[in-house]
């Protein structure tokens, strides 16, 4: 089964996929981490599930991380939590490659947190 062109995310609330959802402008996907340090990325995606561009926070940056995410969430217009689907992508932030990034073997996996997804591509991925 080959990789589609749009990965599709369940939302779980409560767990690693808690800050998925669309807004007026198309999908995002929220991450909090701690690699090193606490960090949190929001990437936003257009209608079609493109990639747009990714905003950061990094507690080492005098942010608060958390905080910021929710705060830029929030400001999305008309933000609701939901499942998406969004193209894999990869950008370099703060020291790291961020993104959904496909192999050879029918794996797309979240980089740098290790959410991997697979098929049957039903959004539900694996730790």
């Amino acid at each position: 089964m080959a990789i589609p062109k749009l990965i599709p995310i369940a939302r779980e609330e409560g767990y690693h996929t808690d800050q998925v959802g669309n807004c007026d402008d198309g999908p995002y996907v929220g991450f909090e981490m701690f690699i090193s340090r606490p960090i949190a990325v929001l990437h936003i995606f257009d209608l079609k599930g493109q990639y747009v561009r990714t905003d950061s926070w990094d507690n080492n940056n005098g942010d608060d991380a958390r905080s910021a995410l929710a705060d830029a969430i929030a400001a999305l217009p008309n933000a609701k939590p939901g499942d998406v689907r969004v193209a894999p992508f990869s950008e370099k932030l703060l020291g790291l490659t961020f993104g959904l990034i496909p192999d050879d073997n029918d794996h797309v996996e979240y980089v740098p947190y290790g959410l991997g997804f697979n098929p049957p591509w039903n959004g539900l991925y694996d730790t």
